[in-house]
Protein backbone atom coordinates (compact mmCIF):
# COMPACT_ATOMS: atom_id res chain seq x y z
CA UNK A 1 0.00 0.00 0.00
CA UNK A 2 1.42 3.34 -1.03
CA UNK A 3 2.24 5.62 1.85
CA UNK A 4 0.33 8.88 1.70
CA UNK A 5 2.49 11.96 1.61
CA UNK A 6 1.05 14.94 3.41
CA UNK A 7 2.28 18.31 2.18
CA UNK A 8 3.61 20.67 4.82
CA UNK A 9 1.55 23.76 5.57
CA UNK A 10 4.38 25.93 4.26
CA UNK A 11 4.05 24.30 0.84
CA UNK A 12 0.29 24.86 0.76
CA UNK A 13 0.78 28.50 1.71
CA UNK A 14 3.54 28.99 -0.84
CA UNK A 15 1.56 27.85 -3.85
CA UNK A 16 -1.80 29.06 -2.54
CA UNK A 17 -3.77 25.97 -3.59
CA UNK A 18 -7.02 25.11 -1.84
CA UNK A 19 -8.83 21.80 -2.14
CA UNK A 20 -9.54 18.45 -0.52
CA UNK A 21 -6.72 16.84 1.48
CA UNK A 22 -6.56 13.95 -0.95
CA UNK A 23 -6.26 16.21 -3.97
CA UNK A 24 -3.67 18.43 -2.31
CA UNK A 25 -1.61 15.40 -1.35
CA UNK A 26 -1.70 14.07 -4.89
CA UNK A 27 -0.56 17.38 -6.30
CA UNK A 28 2.16 17.63 -3.70
CA UNK A 29 3.53 14.22 -4.60
CA UNK A 30 3.68 15.23 -8.24
CA UNK A 31 5.19 18.66 -7.85
CA UNK A 32 7.32 19.00 -4.76
CA UNK A 33 10.94 19.39 -6.01
CA UNK A 34 13.03 16.27 -5.60
CA UNK A 35 10.15 14.14 -4.32
CA UNK A 36 10.73 10.54 -5.48
CA UNK A 37 7.01 10.02 -5.98
CA UNK A 38 7.13 12.26 -9.03
CA UNK A 39 6.52 9.11 -11.05
CA UNK A 40 2.90 8.93 -9.89
CA UNK A 41 0.55 8.66 -12.85
CA UNK A 42 -0.94 12.09 -13.48
CA UNK A 43 -3.27 10.55 -16.04
CA UNK A 44 -4.69 8.19 -13.39
CA UNK A 45 -5.12 11.09 -11.02
CA UNK A 46 -7.02 13.08 -13.64
CA UNK A 47 -9.31 10.17 -14.48
CA UNK A 48 -10.05 9.60 -10.79
CA UNK A 49 -11.52 13.07 -10.40
CA UNK A 50 -14.46 14.12 -12.62
CA UNK A 51 -13.65 17.28 -14.56
CA UNK A 52 -16.91 18.85 -13.42
CA UNK A 53 -16.13 18.41 -9.73
CA UNK A 54 -15.02 21.52 -7.89
CA UNK A 55 -12.07 19.66 -6.40
CA UNK A 56 -10.62 19.07 -9.86
CA UNK A 57 -9.59 22.70 -10.12
CA UNK A 58 -6.24 22.24 -8.36
CA UNK A 59 -5.51 19.14 -10.44
CA UNK A 60 -6.17 21.03 -13.64
CA UNK A 61 -4.15 23.94 -12.34
CA UNK A 62 -1.27 21.54 -11.93
CA UNK A 63 -1.61 20.46 -15.54
CA UNK A 64 -1.64 24.06 -16.70
CA UNK A 65 1.44 24.87 -14.64
CA UNK A 66 3.33 21.85 -15.92
CA UNK A 67 2.43 22.50 -19.52
CA UNK A 68 2.91 26.23 -19.76
CA UNK A 69 4.61 27.83 -16.79
CA UNK A 70 7.95 26.08 -16.67
CA UNK A 71 10.26 26.67 -13.71
CA UNK A 72 8.40 29.47 -11.94
CA UNK A 73 9.42 31.19 -8.65
CA UNK A 74 7.75 29.27 -5.85
CA UNK A 75 7.05 26.27 -8.10
CA UNK A 76 10.57 25.25 -9.06
CA UNK A 77 10.31 21.99 -11.01
CA UNK A 78 13.45 20.71 -12.67
CA UNK A 79 13.48 20.54 -16.46
CA UNK A 80 13.36 16.70 -16.64
CA UNK A 81 10.44 16.61 -14.19
CA UNK A 82 8.59 19.27 -16.11
CA UNK A 83 9.10 17.60 -19.48
CA UNK A 84 8.11 14.16 -18.20
CA UNK A 85 5.00 15.41 -16.44
CA UNK A 86 3.97 17.49 -19.43
CA UNK A 87 4.24 14.53 -21.78
CA UNK A 88 2.28 12.36 -19.34
CA UNK A 89 -0.53 14.90 -19.19
CA UNK A 90 -0.58 15.32 -22.97
CA UNK A 91 -0.86 11.56 -23.42
CA UNK A 92 -3.64 11.27 -20.85
CA UNK A 93 -5.63 14.04 -22.49
CA UNK A 94 -5.02 13.01 -26.09
CA UNK A 95 -8.32 11.14 -26.38
CA UNK A 96 -10.22 13.99 -24.73
CA UNK A 97 -8.96 16.77 -26.98
CA UNK A 98 -5.46 17.52 -25.73
CA UNK A 99 -5.45 21.17 -26.71
CA UNK A 100 -8.75 21.85 -24.95
CA UNK A 101 -7.52 19.98 -21.90
CA UNK A 102 -4.44 22.14 -21.67
CA UNK A 103 -6.46 25.32 -21.97
CA UNK A 104 -8.97 24.05 -19.44
CA UNK A 105 -6.13 23.42 -17.05
CA UNK A 106 -5.20 27.09 -17.08
CA UNK A 107 -8.81 28.25 -16.98
CA UNK A 108 -10.09 26.32 -13.97
CA UNK A 109 -8.16 27.55 -10.96
CA UNK A 110 -9.10 29.84 -8.09
CA UNK A 111 -6.50 32.37 -7.04
CA UNK A 112 -5.96 32.56 -3.29
CA UNK A 113 -2.30 33.55 -3.22
CA UNK A 114 -1.18 36.70 -1.44
CA UNK A 115 2.57 36.23 -2.00
CA UNK A 116 3.45 38.86 -4.60
CA UNK A 117 6.69 37.13 -5.58
CA UNK A 118 5.13 33.84 -6.61
CA UNK A 119 1.42 34.57 -6.83
CA UNK A 120 -0.76 32.36 -8.97
CA UNK A 121 -2.07 35.46 -10.70
CA UNK A 122 1.42 36.02 -12.12
CA UNK A 123 1.54 32.38 -13.06
CA UNK A 124 -1.76 32.78 -14.90
CA UNK A 125 -0.61 35.83 -16.82
CA UNK A 126 2.60 34.10 -17.84
CA UNK A 127 0.67 30.99 -18.83
CA UNK A 128 -1.90 32.80 -20.92
CA UNK A 129 0.66 34.92 -22.70
CA UNK A 130 2.72 31.83 -23.39
CA UNK A 131 -0.36 30.13 -24.85
CA UNK A 132 -0.95 33.09 -27.13
CA UNK A 133 2.67 33.15 -28.25
CA UNK A 134 3.00 29.37 -28.50
CA UNK A 135 -0.01 29.06 -30.75
CA UNK A 136 1.16 32.11 -32.67
CA UNK A 137 -2.06 33.98 -32.08
CA UNK A 138 -0.49 37.40 -31.81
CA UNK A 139 2.21 36.53 -34.32
CA UNK A 140 -0.46 36.82 -37.01
CA UNK A 141 -1.38 40.37 -36.01
CA UNK A 142 0.41 43.12 -37.85
CA UNK A 143 -1.22 45.88 -35.81
CA UNK A 144 -0.51 44.73 -32.25
CA UNK A 145 2.59 45.94 -30.45
CA UNK A 146 4.50 44.86 -27.37
CA UNK A 147 2.51 47.51 -25.49
CA UNK A 148 -0.69 45.73 -26.50
CA UNK A 149 0.58 42.45 -25.09
CA UNK A 150 1.60 44.25 -21.91
CA UNK A 151 -1.92 45.63 -21.67
CA UNK A 152 -3.35 42.11 -21.85
CA UNK A 153 -0.98 40.95 -19.13
CA UNK A 154 -1.89 43.88 -16.90
CA UNK A 155 -5.59 43.19 -17.39
CA UNK A 156 -5.10 39.56 -16.39
CA UNK A 157 -3.07 40.53 -13.34
CA UNK A 158 -5.63 43.10 -12.25
CA UNK A 159 -8.54 40.71 -12.66
CA UNK A 160 -6.90 37.70 -11.07
CA UNK A 161 -4.70 39.17 -8.36
CA UNK A 162 -6.15 42.55 -7.49
CA UNK A 163 -7.79 41.51 -4.23
CA UNK A 164 -7.24 39.01 -1.46
CA UNK A 165 -9.51 36.00 -1.12
CA UNK A 166 -11.17 33.46 -3.35
CA UNK A 167 -12.15 34.40 -6.84
CA UNK A 168 -13.26 32.37 -9.84
CA UNK A 169 -11.17 33.35 -12.86
CA UNK A 170 -12.65 30.70 -15.13
CA UNK A 171 -14.84 32.81 -17.37
CA UNK A 172 -12.33 35.58 -18.00
CA UNK A 173 -9.67 33.12 -19.06
CA UNK A 174 -12.09 31.00 -21.04
CA UNK A 175 -13.26 34.08 -22.93
CA UNK A 176 -9.66 34.92 -23.71
CA UNK A 177 -8.82 31.39 -24.77
CA UNK A 178 -12.06 31.09 -26.72
CA UNK A 179 -10.95 34.06 -28.79
CA UNK A 180 -7.56 32.40 -29.19
CA UNK A 181 -9.32 29.23 -30.33
CA UNK A 182 -11.01 31.01 -33.20
CA UNK A 183 -7.83 32.79 -34.17
CA UNK A 184 -5.79 29.60 -34.18
CA UNK A 185 -8.29 27.62 -36.23
CA UNK A 186 -8.68 30.31 -38.85
CA UNK A 187 -12.13 31.56 -37.90
CA UNK A 188 -10.63 34.94 -37.08
CA UNK A 189 -7.96 36.54 -39.17
CA UNK A 190 -5.02 38.96 -38.97
CA UNK A 191 -5.23 42.71 -38.95
CA UNK A 192 -8.61 43.00 -37.23
CA UNK A 193 -8.29 45.09 -34.11
CA UNK A 194 -11.75 44.02 -32.96
CA UNK A 195 -10.36 40.63 -31.92
CA UNK A 196 -8.03 42.27 -29.45
CA UNK A 197 -10.78 44.52 -28.14
CA UNK A 198 -13.03 41.50 -27.63
CA UNK A 199 -10.33 39.83 -25.56
CA UNK A 200 -10.03 42.88 -23.34
CA UNK A 201 -13.81 43.05 -23.10
CA UNK A 202 -13.96 39.44 -21.94
CA UNK A 203 -11.39 40.19 -19.26
CA UNK A 204 -13.51 43.02 -17.87
CA UNK A 205 -16.21 40.65 -16.63
CA UNK A 206 -15.82 40.22 -12.90
CA UNK A 207 -18.15 37.39 -11.97
CA UNK A 208 -19.79 34.48 -13.69
CA UNK A 209 -22.43 31.83 -13.33
CA UNK A 210 -21.17 29.71 -16.20
CA UNK A 211 -17.94 28.21 -14.82
CA UNK A 212 -19.50 24.77 -14.96
CA UNK A 213 -20.48 25.42 -18.55
CA UNK A 214 -16.87 26.10 -19.37
CA UNK A 215 -15.87 22.57 -18.49
CA UNK A 216 -18.40 21.23 -20.97
CA UNK A 217 -17.74 23.52 -23.90
CA UNK A 218 -14.04 24.37 -24.07
CA UNK A 219 -13.13 22.65 -27.34
CA UNK A 220 -11.90 23.35 -30.84
CA UNK A 221 -12.90 21.82 -34.20
CA UNK A 222 -11.33 18.42 -34.89
CA UNK A 223 -9.56 19.83 -37.94
CA UNK A 224 -7.63 22.18 -35.69
CA UNK A 225 -6.33 19.56 -33.27
CA UNK A 226 -2.63 18.78 -33.15
CA UNK A 227 -1.88 15.18 -34.17
CA UNK A 228 1.15 14.52 -31.98
CA UNK A 229 2.80 15.51 -28.72
CA UNK A 230 5.29 17.65 -30.59
CA UNK A 231 2.53 19.51 -32.38
CA UNK A 232 0.69 19.98 -29.10
CA UNK A 233 3.68 21.84 -27.74
CA UNK A 234 4.78 23.55 -30.95
CA UNK A 235 1.91 23.80 -33.46
CA UNK A 236 2.57 25.25 -36.86
CA UNK A 237 1.22 28.64 -37.85
CA UNK A 238 -2.01 28.52 -39.82
CA UNK A 239 -2.34 30.70 -42.89
CA UNK A 240 -5.66 32.56 -42.78
CA UNK A 241 -7.39 33.53 -46.02
CA UNK A 242 -8.73 37.06 -46.34
CA UNK A 243 -12.38 37.44 -47.33
CA UNK A 244 -14.66 40.44 -47.49
CA UNK A 245 -17.85 40.36 -45.45
CA UNK A 246 -20.47 43.10 -45.19
CA UNK A 247 -23.66 43.31 -43.20
CA UNK A 248 -26.20 45.78 -41.84
CA UNK A 249 -28.02 45.53 -38.54
CA UNK A 250 -30.23 47.46 -36.14
CA UNK A 251 -31.58 46.77 -32.64
CA UNK A 252 -35.17 48.11 -32.56
CA UNK A 253 -37.11 48.86 -29.37
CA UNK A 254 -40.85 48.61 -28.64
CA UNK A 255 -41.50 51.67 -30.79
CA UNK A 256 -39.31 50.56 -33.71
CA UNK A 257 -36.61 53.06 -32.81
CA UNK A 258 -33.00 52.03 -33.26
CA UNK A 259 -31.12 51.41 -30.02
CA UNK A 260 -27.44 52.34 -30.02
CA UNK A 261 -24.84 51.77 -27.30
CA UNK A 262 -25.82 53.64 -24.15
CA UNK A 263 -29.58 53.29 -24.67
CA UNK A 264 -31.62 52.52 -21.53
CA UNK A 265 -33.97 49.56 -21.15
CA UNK A 266 -36.02 48.14 -18.31
CA UNK A 267 -38.02 45.07 -17.30
CA UNK A 268 -40.58 44.14 -19.94
CA UNK A 269 -39.01 46.13 -22.77
CA UNK A 270 -39.11 44.18 -26.00
CA UNK A 271 -36.80 44.36 -28.99
CA UNK A 272 -35.99 42.78 -32.32
CA UNK A 273 -32.79 42.65 -34.35
CA UNK A 274 -32.95 43.56 -38.03
CA UNK A 275 -30.20 42.03 -40.14
CA UNK A 276 -29.07 42.07 -43.78
CA UNK A 277 -26.03 40.27 -45.21
CA UNK A 278 -24.33 40.61 -48.61
CA UNK A 279 -23.58 36.88 -48.94
CA UNK A 280 -24.43 33.66 -47.14
CA UNK A 281 -23.41 34.25 -43.52
CA UNK A 282 -23.60 32.68 -40.09
CA UNK A 283 -24.83 35.12 -37.46
CA UNK A 284 -24.42 34.64 -33.71
CA UNK A 285 -25.78 37.02 -31.10
CA UNK A 286 -25.33 36.62 -27.35
CA UNK A 287 -25.78 38.78 -24.29
CA UNK A 288 -23.77 39.06 -21.06
CA UNK A 289 -26.17 40.57 -18.55
CA UNK A 290 -25.76 42.60 -15.36
CA UNK A 291 -24.86 39.46 -13.41
CA UNK A 292 -22.23 38.51 -15.99
CA UNK A 293 -24.26 35.54 -17.20
CA UNK A 294 -23.89 34.36 -20.80
CA UNK A 295 -27.23 34.23 -22.68
CA UNK A 296 -27.61 33.02 -26.28
CA UNK A 297 -29.87 35.28 -28.34
CA UNK A 298 -29.55 33.88 -31.87
CA UNK A 299 -29.76 31.16 -33.09
CA UNK A 300 -32.15 29.50 -30.65
CA UNK A 301 -33.29 25.93 -30.27
CA UNK A 302 -36.96 25.61 -31.18
CA UNK A 303 -37.05 28.74 -33.35
CA UNK A 304 -37.50 28.09 -37.07
CA UNK A 305 -35.26 30.90 -38.24
CA UNK A 306 -31.65 29.78 -38.10
CA UNK A 307 -28.26 29.95 -39.80
CA UNK A 308 -27.08 30.52 -42.42
CA UNK A 309 -28.73 33.81 -43.39
CA UNK A 310 -29.01 34.46 -47.12
CA UNK A 311 -28.27 37.66 -49.09
CA UNK A 312 -31.00 39.78 -50.68
CA UNK A 313 -33.36 39.59 -47.72
CA UNK A 314 -33.98 41.59 -44.54
CA UNK A 315 -34.29 39.38 -41.47
CA UNK A 316 -36.15 40.14 -38.26
CA UNK A 317 -34.62 38.12 -35.42
CA UNK A 318 -35.85 35.98 -33.74
CA UNK A 319 -38.72 35.99 -36.29
CA UNK A 320 -41.42 38.17 -37.81
CA UNK A 321 -43.95 37.09 -35.16
CA UNK A 322 -41.56 37.03 -32.20
CA UNK A 323 -39.72 39.44 -29.95
CA UNK A 324 -37.05 39.32 -27.26
CA UNK A 325 -37.80 40.75 -23.81
CA UNK A 326 -35.63 41.89 -20.90
CA UNK A 327 -35.90 40.18 -17.51
CA UNK A 328 -35.58 41.86 -14.04
CA UNK A 329 -31.76 41.65 -13.93
CA UNK A 330 -30.40 45.21 -13.94
CA UNK A 331 -26.97 46.46 -14.90
CA UNK A 332 -25.07 46.63 -18.16
CA UNK A 333 -26.27 44.39 -20.99
CA UNK A 334 -23.36 43.64 -23.34
CA UNK A 335 -24.49 42.23 -26.68
CA UNK A 336 -22.03 40.61 -29.06
CA UNK A 337 -22.98 40.34 -32.75
CA UNK A 338 -20.73 37.93 -34.65
CA UNK A 339 -21.09 37.55 -38.44
CA UNK A 340 -18.98 34.97 -40.24
CA UNK A 341 -18.69 33.55 -43.75
CA UNK A 342 -18.45 30.06 -42.29
CA UNK A 343 -19.83 28.27 -39.21
CA UNK A 344 -17.96 28.90 -35.96
CA UNK A 345 -18.06 25.52 -34.27
CA UNK A 346 -16.77 26.73 -30.91
CA UNK A 347 -19.39 29.41 -30.60
CA UNK A 348 -22.20 27.10 -31.70
CA UNK A 349 -21.17 24.54 -29.09
CA UNK A 350 -21.02 27.17 -26.37
CA UNK A 351 -24.41 28.67 -27.22
CA UNK A 352 -26.13 25.30 -27.54
CA UNK A 353 -24.75 24.12 -24.20
CA UNK A 354 -25.70 27.44 -22.58
CA UNK A 355 -29.29 27.07 -23.77
CA UNK A 356 -29.54 23.54 -22.43
CA UNK A 357 -27.92 24.38 -19.10
CA UNK A 358 -30.07 27.45 -18.49
CA UNK A 359 -33.20 25.48 -19.30
CA UNK A 360 -32.26 22.76 -16.81
CA UNK A 361 -31.31 25.23 -14.07
CA UNK A 362 -34.49 27.28 -14.51
CA UNK A 363 -36.71 24.20 -14.55
CA UNK A 364 -35.07 23.05 -11.34
CA UNK A 365 -35.69 26.44 -9.73
CA UNK A 366 -39.33 26.43 -10.79
CA UNK A 367 -39.77 22.91 -9.42
CA UNK A 368 -38.52 24.15 -6.06
CA UNK A 369 -40.98 27.05 -6.22
CA UNK A 370 -43.88 24.70 -6.89
CA UNK A 371 -42.77 22.37 -4.12
CA UNK A 372 -42.87 25.14 -1.56
CA UNK A 373 -46.15 26.57 -2.79
CA UNK A 374 -44.83 30.04 -3.55
CA UNK A 375 -47.54 31.80 -5.59
CA UNK A 376 -46.28 35.40 -5.50
CA UNK A 377 -46.97 37.56 -8.55
CA UNK A 378 -43.27 37.73 -9.43
CA UNK A 379 -42.93 33.95 -9.33
CA UNK A 380 -46.06 33.48 -11.41
CA UNK A 381 -44.75 35.98 -13.95
CA UNK A 382 -41.46 34.13 -14.23
CA UNK A 383 -43.27 30.81 -14.63
CA UNK A 384 -45.52 32.28 -17.29
CA UNK A 385 -42.83 33.99 -19.35
CA UNK A 386 -39.97 31.53 -19.04
CA UNK A 387 -39.26 29.75 -22.31
CA UNK A 388 -35.73 28.47 -21.76
CA UNK A 389 -33.95 31.82 -21.84
CA UNK A 390 -33.41 34.71 -19.47
CA UNK A 391 -31.28 37.86 -19.44
CA UNK A 392 -32.03 39.91 -22.54
CA UNK A 393 -33.30 36.81 -24.26
CA UNK A 394 -36.78 36.00 -22.93
CA UNK A 395 -38.57 34.87 -26.06
CA UNK A 396 -42.05 36.25 -26.75
CA UNK A 397 -44.05 34.08 -29.17
CA UNK A 398 -47.10 35.20 -31.17
CA UNK A 399 -46.13 38.87 -31.10
CA UNK A 400 -49.04 40.99 -32.39
CA UNK A 401 -47.65 44.52 -31.97
CA UNK A 402 -46.59 46.95 -34.71
CA UNK A 403 -44.39 45.55 -37.46
CA UNK A 404 -40.78 46.63 -37.69
CA UNK A 405 -40.31 49.87 -39.60
CA UNK A 406 -39.20 49.50 -43.22
CA UNK A 407 -37.22 52.76 -43.26
CA UNK A 408 -35.03 52.15 -40.22
CA UNK A 409 -31.47 53.42 -40.56
CA UNK A 410 -29.18 50.39 -40.45
CA UNK A 411 -25.64 50.42 -39.14
CA UNK A 412 -23.27 49.20 -41.83
CA UNK A 413 -20.54 46.73 -40.89
CA UNK A 414 -17.60 45.59 -42.96
CA UNK A 415 -14.49 43.46 -42.55
CA UNK A 416 -11.84 42.21 -44.95
CA UNK A 417 -11.17 39.17 -42.83
CA UNK A 418 -14.23 36.95 -43.02
CA UNK A 419 -15.58 37.73 -39.54
CA UNK A 420 -17.30 40.80 -38.08
CA UNK A 421 -17.68 41.30 -34.34
CA UNK A 422 -19.73 44.24 -33.07
CA UNK A 423 -20.58 45.01 -29.44
CA UNK A 424 -23.62 46.92 -28.22
CA UNK A 425 -23.96 47.96 -24.58
CA UNK A 426 -27.33 48.89 -23.08
CA UNK A 427 -28.09 50.23 -19.60
CA UNK A 428 -30.68 47.99 -17.91
CA UNK A 429 -32.22 49.85 -14.95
Amino acid sequence: MEKRTRPPDSWRAKVGIQGSRRTISQIYKCTYPGNPTMKISISRMIRSLPLKAGRSGPVLLLCGCLLFAGPTPGLAWTSPELEKAARTVITSLQNKNALAGKKLAVASFKNRSTDKTCSLSKLLSASVLKILHEYQVFASFDVLTREDLDAVEQEILLKSGGSQGSRDEGFETISLLGSADLLVTGSYSPGDRNRFELILKALSIEKTGVRQLAFETLSIPASGLPSSDAQCLHPEKTEIPIQNVQAEFAFLDNNNRRMDSGARVTLGDQYTVQMKVDQQSWVYIFDIDGKSIFWPIFPLNGVALSNPLQPGRKYALPGDDKRYQFDPTTGKESFFIVISLKPLGNLETLMDAASRQQLAVSRSALFGINEHGDSSQEVLAVKKEFSGLRGGGILIDNYDGPAASADVLFEKLRSDNGVIIRTLELEHY
